[in-house]
């Protein structure tokens, strides 16, 4: 595909933090050839920008993934807090494409830096063609992540794979049909897969054959469901998900230590996570949407609590499940001394609670943030068995993964059952990690999830944000239902 301008993707750059900055650039044909893309270390420094930018897409994809699912529920209001809107529309799904949520700039971000990379690092000589080959791979992968992204919640988006180059290029086409964005993403993951090493020392923050691979089997997994379906592609979702579960590199963190795969990051079971730090000046804003407001701000113990743990979350946990503290907590008695009258007794999201500095006087957002690890593909494999009609198989794992929450095994005698069992599980293991709202969406359980009057049913997917339609007329017709 030709490339083009969607006009805020090549003058907006994300810098490595928890905010967005606006860079004024050069036009690519200025900088590229002629002053930077000529070393290995130019290529490694083109990548690095990349991740950057998609770091700063974690906290958009968390909430696309979650706050229309049924695993969040908007609070009343309390104190002097009023309930934040755009998570309020986005839970009812009722934005507007004029809501910021619905903008898609920052997955483009993405793709065009990632396209610099693999335009640009084909023409640099390595001295080591292996070196060469993962950068390449894990272009691909990032960009292969940002459109599986971008499928999901979009659908038709313009399919762009090479740099903008020339202000007298046309920078504005068509949004490409959804099934041939598949295919894209399909060829990127092929040449990930290929390229990417299996080890290397910081394995779990950048992109791995065992990353793609997993990226892989969530593609084929979802597509298996679409009117554009492979026959095969459950059976190739559970080879790619049996690559991954055969990597020594990923074991299973006992029950006992479900907390460490959140506070501490890079656990044996993570295949690729998003790694933070305020010390780096990398943050985010998932502590803040999570954890209850304390009275005084300036203390290192509150957040905003934009939304809850629902109800039908909370519930599904059966008694002495090891996971549930993790997921979720009750404010403590001995703590409500530094929370709003209003919150006492609040039960609120445990995952992600940042980080106190020493003195204790700030609460920094910096949990890692896991995109992949091993149980979701051992239950994306559960469902593509259940698919294909592997009952005893696909039990035998969702087993296994309640094993290691302390749960005895449950059993399911047809496919109905087995889904949603498979279903139930991933509910649980997987809360809070930007995964229910497609679960729900993938198989055709969102209407029998969400059947609240608020909730607008048969709207699968975002508008098309009205930023890139005034300035590009070709991106319409709008989705369905706006």
């Amino acid at each position: 595909m030709k490339a083009f301008k969607l006009t805020p993707i090549l003058v907006l750059f994300l810098l490595a933090t928890s905010c967005e900055r606006i860079l004024d650039q050069k036009p690519l044909s200025d900088i590229t050839q002629a002053n930077f893309w000529n070393t290995p270390k130019d290529a490694e420094a083109g990548l690095i920008a990349v991740y950057n930018l998609h770091m700063n897409t974690a906290y958009t994809a968390f909430q696309l993934g979650e706050i229309r699912s049924d695993n969040l529920e908007m609070p009343t209001k309390w104190g002097y807090e009023m309930v934040n809107p755009q998570s309020a529309d986005l839970n009812n799904n009722i934005l507007s494409p004029v809501d910021g949520i619905a903008s898609w700039v920052s997955f483009f971000n993405v793709v065009s830096r990632a396209n610099e990379v693999l335009f640009f690092t084909e023409k640099i000589n390595f001295a080591d063609q292996v070196d060469k080959n993962r950068v390449l791979g894990e272009a691909y992968f990032l960009r292969a992540h940002s459109y599986f992204t971008m499928a999901k919640n979009w659908g038709a988006v313009p399919l762009i794979t090479l740099p903008f180059a020339s202000q007298g290029e046309d920078m504005y086409v068509e949004r490409t049909p959804v099934n041939l964005i598949y295919d894209q993403i399909i060829k990127d993951l092929e040449q990930a897969e290929t390229l990417l090493p299996v080890t290397r020392t910081d394995q779990r923050v950048r992109a791995t054959k065992g990353a793609a691979q997993a990226l892989f089997c969530d593609v084929l997994l979802t597509r298996g469901y679409s009117t554009f379906a492979k026959t095969d592609d459950f059976a190739k979702a559970i080879e790619k998900a049996n690559l991954v579960i055969a990597n020594t590199n990923y074991k299973l963190v006992s029950g006992a230590a479900y907390a460490s795969i959140f506070r501490d990051g890079n656990s044996s079971e993570s295949i690729f996570e998003l790694a933070f730090n305020f010390n780096n000046l990398a943050t985010h804003a998932l502590s803040n949407f999570f954890l209850p407001r304390a009275y005084n701000k300036f203390r290192p113990y509150g957040g905003e609590t934009l939304m809850l743990p629902s109800h039908s979350l909370v519930n599904a946990f059966e008694a002495g499940d090891l996971r549930a503290p993790t997921t979720f907590t009750v404010l403590r008695a001995e703590d409500e001394q530094y929370y709003d009258a209003n919150v006492k007794g609040m039960t609120y999201g445990n995952k992600y609670l940042g980080t106190v500095t020493n003195v204790g006087v700030q609460r920094y957002s910096d949990d890692n943030y896991i995109i992949y690890r091993l149980p979701d593909v051992m239950l994306m494999k559960a469902e593509a068995l259940v698919q294909t009609g592997n009952l005893p198989d696909a039990v035998a794992i969702v087993t296994q993964i309640r094993a290691r929450a302390g749960l005895a095994a449950k059993a399911a005698a047809t496919k109905d059952a087995a889904l949603a069992l498979v279903l139930d599980e991933r509910k649980k293991e997987l809360a809070f990690e930007g995964k229910r709202w497609y679960d729900l969406m993938r198989t055709n359980k969102v209407s029998t999830f969400r059947t609240e009057t608020s909730f607008i049913q048969n709207r699968f997917l975002l508008p098309v944000p009205q930023a890139e339609v005034d300035r590009n007329a070709k991106l319409l017709p709008q989705n369905p239902t706006y």
